[in-house]
């Protein structure tokens, strides 16, 4: 990648009018003691810098320079600087051409009026009439383009001078009211003085002091400029976009906290000319002016866009000027380096030399300037954060609008638990799975820690319905291989290792020749990396999950969680720190229904897996059988029917899939009929669960497209409900069941009649078998 040296001068102000303060502080003159002077300061820094520049073998490309190299008009500033830059630097590759030259604010004849071109005669003089790149002067015809813009001759980069110092030391013209005075003002002396005597003595010795008093120093850059120099970015079609510097004397933005208390402190029309910046695409701005050496970046919106617009990022160099007593240095090497496509900055400052000894090493800063507003049409969007309420709230807004089914990455930092246990809980959203509601949501750690849990067991009864449970893939692969010891090991032998990774795709049991009917999970990739946290002090292990397709309301939460555990796991194992996470989705999306979806697998089934001898005491329950739990089971059972209901609401359709719950049911379904005598209530109880199960079945087994959703829900929202008022017959109501949705529900007993699917009533009880 080529390269490019620049040196940047501002600010000298040679022969200043009222003289600063030296390095050393005389308070007594001593006969032969002298001292240097700033332009013998300044030859001597850039003395020292030019032998600097031989021992690197570095070669200047450029020169800008920045305005004041006098001080408030003084003569000679311009050829004094001109004539030192030649001496020291020619050997460095300094010219006459390679000079970009932009007027300041003390460079300007004040006592001229603005149209005058008699104003730059000095800067003029020394600077283009020598070869060197200056701006396009107002008033001017327009010039040889070659004279207002420098060209690298690789085409890499390219320098455009503005003059924003045009308007300065302007003398406005003072009110009529002032001189409407005189009559009433001739009055107050003697009447017998010729007016016309009078008014001459006010012109000359009053007006001028007024027209002192009423001087602006006013920075603006006219239009006619902007549309100079815009014609001259026009005019160049190269086949590499080169970097586009700007240089001007005055700031766009103050480069520091100091206030600067004074009429016209600012360019006027800075709206406009930053407008001119962001349209045309200008890269780095290099000014002075304020006398702060600073390397920071500006973002320009446009001025009438929508919000969303991506800002136009733009470099802005700002130097510092000649001060001795302070040290402050007018000189700084700007290094491009990248170019042209990943250009990157760094400024050096030089510093004041001081006779008798050597240069010193100045301060640098470093900053990219990749055109990041030229982002590719539909790439991927990073969302990042330590706040996982901030983060998901945020990446569901962006699955659900820019990164809508493209790639979005979102880089979790979370922060380390400050208590035991703490350390046992799982990031989850407090407000899920509702990110913009107020309240938070009904999904506790226990919900979580059971349902990832679940998604992480290594042998499951369910494995033939859903074979893609993470944990059967991650620990028994093919049936076989434990991906999870693997990692571990291997990262306990290297903690440089980028190979600590396991796989959820098995092709040969996954893939199919034609890739039809093909059922396998989200969830294909994991990734554990070592990472020092910058002390040396900890071992971080960051967590990548790579996802073929994610949907970010429901599933990314749950998502997340799964991480967080087999962090936590690997990390304890090999004697680490869980550190950051981050999710690749391929395929982003957010679908806002109430329900969870598919990854909410139902209780009832997890059951199975989980706690089977909760399966048995229900069905005990649901047949009557007294049990002392029977609290505890009548609310999950309660929450489970509610959660069907709201599955089976057609205003939650979700194309991702909806939890139905099967073996759970027919399991059920079993146990009922070895609890229970075989009586009217029972008969009715075992065939609803069964009606139920097998509508589940093959709505899971369909495309689940809406016309299959449209074909079952009405059928299991009528199970459902008849389920609900069999219920009421032999369980009392639990007492303040909340339903699993964002929607909370109100207790149930002042919900609807048991025969409309209501709440859980007490009634008498059925017989049952004895056992």
């Amino acid at each position: 990648m080529a390269k490019a040296l620049i040196l940047h001068v501002t600010d000298p102000h040679f022969f200043e009018v009222e003289a600063s303060p030296l390095f050393h502080d005389h308070k007594v003159t001593v006969t032969g003691l002298k001292q240097d002077s700033r332009q013998e300061i300044f030859g001597l820094t850039l003395e020292l810098l030019s032998k600097r520049l031989q021992e690197r073998k570095e070669t200047l490309d450029a020169v800008i320079f920045t305005g004041d190299a006098q001080d408030r008009n003084s003569a000679g500033g311009h050829q004094e600087l001109r004539e030192q830059l030649l001496k020291h630097l020619a050997i460095c590759g300094v010219r006459g051409d390679n000079i970009v030259a932009t007027p300041g604010n003390h460079d300007v004849n004040r006592e001229l009026p603005v149209d005058d071109k008699e104003r730059f005669k000095e800067f003029m003089k020394t600077w283009r009439d020598n070869g060197a790149i200056t701006p396009w002067i107002d008033g001017e015809e327009n010039g040889d383009a070659r004279k207002h813009r420098f060209e690298d001759p690789d085409k890499l980069f390219e320098i455009y001078p503005l003059n924003s110092s045009h308007w300065a030391q302007t003398t406005l013209t003072p009110s009529k009211a002032v001189s409407g005075l005189l009559p009433a003002l001739q009055n107050r002396f003697d009447k017998k003085i010729d007016p016309a005597e009078f008014e001459q003595a006010y012109n000359e010795l009053i007006l001028p002091q007024l027209q002192k008093l009423a001087s602006a120093d006013i920075a603006r850059v006219s239009p006619e400029q902007l549309d100079f120099v815009r014609n001259l970015i026009g005019q160049q079609n190269p086949k590499v976009r080169p970097l586009r510097i700007v240089a001007l004397h005055h700031h766009l933005i103050a480069p520091s906290v100091g206030e600067e208390f004074r009429p016209f402190a600012d360019i006027t029309n800075l709206s406009l000319l930053r407008a001119f910046l962001r349209q045309n695409e200008i890269d780095i701005v290099v000014h002075g002016h304020k006398h702060v050496e600073n390397l920071t970046y500006d973002y320009i919106y446009p001025n009438d866009g929508p919000l969303n617009l991506e800002p136009h990022r733009m470099m802005v160099i700002s130097g510092g000027a000649l001060d001795i007593r302070r040290g402050d240095s007018p000189l700084r090497l700007i290094r491009l380096s990248g170019m042209p496509g990943a250009p990157e900055v760094e400024v050096e400052t030089i510093p004041l030399a001081v006779r008798g000894l050597n240069l010193e090493d100045g301060p640098r800063l470093k900053g990219r300037v990749w055109r990041t507003n030229h982002t590719v049409g539909g790439g991927p969007v990073i969302i990042t954060g330590n706040d996982i309420d901030e983060v998901y709230s945020r990446a569901v807004r962006a699955a659900h609008e820019e990164a809508q089914g493209g790639m979005l990455i979102v880089h979790l930092d979370l922060e380390g638990p400050k208590t035991d246990e703490r350390a046992k809980q799982l990031p989850f959203p407090h407000n899920y799975p509702d990110p913009d509601g107020e309240k938070p949501g009904d999904f506790g750690q226990d919900w979580v820690q059971s349902l990832v849990s679940w998604w992480q067991l290594s042998r499951s009864v369910l494995e033939e319905r859903i074979p893609y449970i993470h944990g059967t893939r991650l620990e028994r692969f093919a049936g076989k291989f434990n991906q999870m010891n693997r990692l571990i090991a291997l990262l306990k032998q290297n903690k440089s290792t980028s190979r600590g990774i396991a796989t959820l795709i098995d092709p040969t049991r996954d893939f199919t020749a034609d890739g039809s009917k093909e059922d396998f999970a989200s969830f294909c990739f994991i990734q554990f990396k070592w990472r020092s946290d910058g002390s040396g002090s900890r071992n971080l292990l960051d967590c990548i999950g790579y996802y073929r397709a994610q949907e970010f309301k429901h599933w990314w939460p749950i998502n997340v969680a799964e991480l967080r555990e087999l962090q936590m796991q690997v990390a304890n194992a090999v004697d680490g720190v869980p550190g950051r996470i981050t999710t690749i989705a391929a395929d982003a999306r957010a679908v806002f229904t109430r329900t969870p979806g598919q990854v909410a697998v139902p209780t009832i089934d997890r059951w199975l897996d989980q706690a089977p001898e909760k399966l048995a005491s229900l069905s005990m329950m649901l047949s009557g059988i007294p049990l002392p739990m029977e609290q505890g089971l009548a609310r999950t059972w309660s929450e489970f029917l509610t959660d069907q209901q709201a599955a089976a609401d057609a205003s939650n359709y979700n194309p991702e899939g909806v939890p139905v719950a099967v073996d759970g049911l027919r399991m059920l379904e079993r146990l009922i009929s070895q609890f229970s005598s075989e009586d009217e209530h029972t008969t009715e109880l075992r065939m609803t669960l069964r009606n139920l199960a097998d509508q589940n079945e093959r709505y899971e087994k369909s495309s689940r497209d809406r016309a299959d959703y449209d074909k079952w829900a009405p059928a299991a929202a009528h199970y459902v409900k008849k389920l609900q008022a069999l219920t009421n017959r032999t369980v009392a109501p639990p007492r303040a069941p909340k339903s699993r949705t964002t929607d909370r529900v109100e207790s149930h007993a002042n919900d609807a009649s048991a025969s409309k699917g209501g709440p859980l009533k007490p009634s008498g009880r059925p017989k049952t078998k004895t056992r």
